[in-house]
């Protein structure tokens, strides 16, 4: 109760301040939270690339280990992926089946393209391999995004994002696209010695035949 009371007072003492404000203050007031909202999405960015965050991203050594140690699982996942080509997208609470196009449809709770059975097979080795976010598959080069099948392991941010993970893919990969270290990229990124053309780039790091650790930002 004394809790809900001092809830109270706090927001009867805040409104009161608010209704005693000129109504100069009024029209900075929404341009100052949108310049706070840019800059707290811009801290969450800067904090998945330089591992301030609570929970930072994954290095490519954390990856390369996990990779090595169940690789088997990762080969299972491509395997399956294979045997399910229609479903683009799987995550553990929704799939997307797409044709051509890619508009497709969306299945949530209930998975669409394969069985419960099948749905519950991907999420449980998902867990084992640490894939937080999915898988995605890409049926034809979209520029630098190649085709081919995409492990997520984890985002961060909101506005200038940033996904991680592992990518098969049996054809080659442009040099230009290639890079020794992932994690230095995101680094030289953040400290802008590495500027980012049309606010979109991917990067690839090869760890075995047809495997690579990959960083998209958008």
């Amino acid at each position: 109760m004394e809790t809900k009371e001092n809830v109270m007072e706090f927001i009867i003492h805040i409104s009161r301040r608010l209704t005693s404000l000129p109504i100069w203050a009024w029209v900075l007031i929404p341009l100052l939270s949108v310049f706070l909202l840019a800059i707290s999405f811009s801290w969450l960015t800067i904090d998945a690339f330089s591992g301030n965050s609570s929970e930072k991203i994954l290095t490519d050594a954390e990856m390369q280990i996990t990779f090595n140690e169940k690789r088997d699982i990762f080969e299972k996942l491509v395997l399956m992926s294979d045997e399910d080509p229609k479903v683009v997208r799987i995550s553990h609470n929704y799939t997307e089946v797409s044709g051509a196009n890619r508009s497709g449809e969306m299945g949530k709770d209930r998975p669409i393209g394969f069985s419960d059975a099948r749905w519950n097979e991907y999420k449980q080795l998902f867990k084992e391999t640490g894939l937080k976010i999915g898988l995605s598959r890409e049926e034809v080069d979209r520029g630098i995004l190649k085709k081919g099948i995409y492990l997520i392991s984890d985002t961060r941010g909101m506005l200038g994002g940033i996904a991680k993970g592992y990518l098969y893919k049996t054809e080659r990969i442009d040099n230009e696209l290639m890079v020794d270290s992932v994690d230095g990229v995101l680094k030289d990124i953040e400290a802008n010695r590495l500027i980012i053309k049309n606010d979109y780039a991917i990067f690839y790091k090869k760890i075995a035949e047809n495997w690579y650790i990959y960083a998209e930002l958008d």
